[in-house]
């Protein structure tokens, strides 16, 4: 019912085109700074989609980080082999 809510009432305020842009968007985002601003505009990104399977939300939140924040996460190896920015020049 709640779910149903938010829908109908991000209906009202976004026109379908903005929910295809964020979307699209959500597809590539990436972290390019902290995790904070990376969770911030994944958010704000989110409150566009009307309709996200929760699923497909976690794992693409989880792609976009760097590779060595989901390896300390414990959500996969770091197949680049990059490591923590402040242990490459150790």
């Amino acid at each position: 019912m709640w779910q149903e809510f938010q829908c109908k009432l991000k209906g009202q305020f976004y026109p379908e085109c903005t929910e295809e842009e964020a979307r699209a968007k959500l597809q590539g985002i990436t972290q390019r700074d902290t995790v904070g601003e990376y969770v911030r505009e994944f958010k704000e990104l989110m409150l566009q989609v009307l309709e996200v399977n929760e699923r497909e939300a976690l794992l693409t939140f989880q792609n976009g980080l760097m590779p060595w924040v989901r390896q300390e996460l414990g959500l996969g190896k770091d197949n680049l082999g990059s490591s923590k920015p402040e242990e490459k020049d150790v």
